[in-house]
């Protein structure tokens, strides 16, 4: 099922169990929206489409719990997204041409994905659980109209066992910062095609052996930009904090200049990454205080 939601509108959970399930919230050119304390669970594509020109084959689902579309001025704030349905083979096993990689079954798209100029978006205290391709941010490296757009920030979330795309950035100018990633995961960001992105003070508690701060997909001939300050990197199940792990193959450019800066929009006051752990569980979901 999905659920439209148009312009000025404030969607607030009425308690602490106030649960979208199996839905998906689309929000197509809309303006002025808040959307807070609720948690969603499993939009779910029973008829997920097997893609042999994707990558070499991938499976494609269709919905995810929320898409922004071409929506502008949103606040998603104090939700809970996760899954609470687990994929399944059901004997629909696929192999990647190009890797070899066999690809299960999979139902799920993304958590919350944003594109088609999507701007001035505000993620925050949210958490995102148990998830594969958790946030998208530009559908494609040939919508050049993205450009200058798909502004948006990421601050107080808690990625939970989130595998990658935490989140994959085409174009955008993205600032994410005070974030705690805990659990597995394939990579941290994704930073795609001509993406802009400032990472500051976050901590990830995350898998050692194959996370990556940072990676893209090779075939993006524009390199993504990615400005990391302040962020710890401690190995799950270690007590021992880390260097940040940046991937050397296929690498974004790293360095201390994306082209913008957060202040130039917006003032604002980070924490210290040492307190972000305690910070982010106590005040991140749905039903949790507002602090």
């Amino acid at each position: 099922m999905v659920i439209s939601v148009g312009s000025n509108k404030t969607i607030i959970g009425e308690s602490n169990t106030s649960i979208i399930k199996g839905g998906s919230l689309y929000l197509k050119g809309s303006n002025n929206v808040i959307i807070r304390n609720i948690q969603f669970h499993d939009a779910l594509d029973f008829f997920p489409q097997w893609d042999p020109s994707d990558s070499g084959g991938n499976w494609n689902a269709a919905y995810d719990s929320m898409t922004l579309d071409g929506a502008t001025n949103i606040w998603i704030d104090h939700c809970t997204f996760a899954d609470k349905v687990t994929d399944t083979n059901s004997g629909m096993i696929m192999k990647n041409s190009s890797t070899g990689e066999v690809k299960p079954f999979v139902r799920h798209d993304g958590l919350l994905d944003a594109k088609n100029g999507s701007n001035f978006i505000t993620i925050s205290y949210n958490v995102f659980q148990d998830h594969y391709k958790t946030s998208l941010i530009g559908s494609s490296d040939s919508t050049t109209t993205d450009d200058g757009k798909l502004k948006l920030t990421y601050h107080h979330n808690y990625f939970l066992n989130s595998k990658q795309r935490s989140p994959r950035v085409r174009y955008g100018m993205v600032h994410v910062y005070n974030n705690y990633y805990v659990g597995t995961a394939d990579q941290v960001y994704g930073i795609g095609y001509s993406a802009k992105v400032y990472s500051q003070n976050n901590y990830l508690n995350v898998s050692a052996a194959t996370t990556k701060l940072a990676g893209y997909s090779g075939s993006e001939s524009v390199k993504g930009k990615l400005y990391d300050t302040g962020t710890i990197y401690k190995a799950y199940g270690s007590s021992t904090e880390q260097s940040i792990n940046i991937a050397t193959a296929n690498s974004p450019q790293v360095g201390t200049d994306v082209g913008w800066t957060p202040t130039s929009y917006y003032s604002y006051t980070a924490d210290a990454t040492a307190n972000v752990p305690s910070i982010v569980s106590t005040y991140a979901g749905a039903g949790k205080p507002v602090r």
